[in-house]
């Protein structure tokens, strides 16, 4: 039978020693330690006292099977709220099967043929190429899906305002995608005309002297010795801003890596001899510069945006070997960097439009459509054909 201390005559010692328990829950009024050993009260600054001579040694003992019951209950209480909130062990299997599930669910599906087609139909050996590489330089596997998922689950829209169509789709934004690198071309492009504006930029190339080193060595000293050159005098007195595109080559007669920075800049002219003995001193040893001032701000946009979207020359691409070396060593790297008054411009960022697309259909079934002489489905395919560069300003950039 369970005591409760309401149960006891306040106004005795026993009702007022339970009273005075259960206020502070843990200790005897008579200096009985209830749940803590006895060092535990000087600890926390309580003074055990002397026992209560009004209580005879038959109330004390009820006294004590009244405190080993709150006892009892508290730690069942705090037993019963410990296993409900304890969360239940996993198996080792079953954090497998999660976390397989976890991947699966955000799988991209692999474009059909039909979008494949659409999509990559100008480079499509190419393409081979570059996935063969991919899988050699052992890509993490959800860059090889969203490689292989590229233009797949697309749809064709349409914008009132524009009066135009695209078509929107799933991108893997890979810097070895041509398609995606010719977005991110689209994307530069414009963002170099709104930084140039009515100025006459400047046209500069910085190249590396052939050397038998690794390209992973190679980029790293052309990034190195860009960086010495833009620290220099000559440079902070001329240059304000600008951004630099790393072309990747072979060369043509020694097979050796062949680096050069293009460079796109607003400010004043340099002599060349002055510019080629900076860069020799910035490089430690190469001298090959070329600088010109352009009149057109337009012809400067395409030239940019021609290196962003080459991305690596037909040396590279056509072996093999040399694709897989160029793989690894342009994971995790920024080849276009900004610098001065242009940093951190947001060069591949698109440009916020009109939100006013309208879902027209799937692809393929508007191609189906098209291939039925239906009127509307003709209008909208030869609307995507003429209007290629608006489909692949749709394409988002890669982070």
């Amino acid at each position: 039978m369970m005591v409760q201390a309401s149960q006891l005559d306040p106004s005795t010692p026993l009702g007022r020693a339970a009273r005075s328990v259960e206020r502070r829950s843990r200790y005897h009024a008579s200096g009985v330690l209830v749940c803590c050993p006895p060092t535990d009260l000087a600890a926390k600054g309580v003074p055990r006292g002397d026992p209560d001579p009004s209580i005879s040694p038959v109330q004390g003992a009820v006294l004590g099977l009244f405190l080993t019951s709150l006892v009892l209950q508290q730690t069942n209480r705090d037993f019963q709220n410990e296993t409900q909130n304890r969360p239940e062990r996993e198996t080792g299997r079953e954090r497998e099967l999660g976390r397989k599930y976890e991947i699966e669910s955000y799988r991209l599906p692999p474009a059909s043929a039909v979008e494949e087609s659409f999509r990559h139909s100008g480079w499509k050996v190419q393409r081979a190429r570059v996935r063969a590489a991919l899988v050699a330089a052992n890509v993490p596997r959800g860059r090889l899906e969203r490689f292989d998922a590229c233009g797949g689950s697309c749809t064709v829209e349409w914008s009132p305002d524009r009066k135009q169509h695209r078509t929107r789709a799933d991108y893997c934004g890979d810097r070895f995608c041509v398609p995606c690198m010719r977005s991110r071309g689209f994307h530069v492009r414009r963002k170099l005309t709104a930084l140039i504006g009515d100025a006459k930029p400047l046209f500069m190339t910085f190249t590396l002297k052939a050397t038998e080193a690794v390209l992973n060595d190679c980029i790293n000293h052309l990034g190195e010795s860009f960086t010495r050159l833009r620290d220099c005098k000559l440079w902070r007195r001329a240059v304000t801003g600008g951004a630099g595109v790393t072309e990747v080559k072979r060369g043509s007669g020694s097979g050796l890596w062949h680096v050069h920075l293009h460079v796109v800049a607003v400010g004043s002219y340099m002599l060349k001899a002055d510019l080629r003995e900076a860069w020799k001193v910035a490089s430690r040893g190469s001298f090959i510069v070329d600088i010109q001032r352009v009149e057109d701000g337009a012809r400067a946009v395409d030239y940019a945006g021609k290196y962003v979207t080459k991305g690596w020359s037909h040396e590279v691409a056509d072996d093999h070997d040399s694709l897989v070396e160029c793989v690894l060593a342009c994971r995790g790297r920024r080849l276009l960097c900004t610098f001065g008054t242009w940093f951190n411009a947001g060069m591949e960022t698109p440009e916020p439009g009109p939100n006013d697309w309208v879902r027209i259909g799937r692809l393929e079934s508007v191609l189906r459509a098209a291939g039925r002489g239906e009127p509307w489905a003709v209008g909208v395919v030869t609307s995507l054909r003429c209007e290629r560069h608006v489909i692949e300003s749709s394409i988002d950039p890669p982070d």
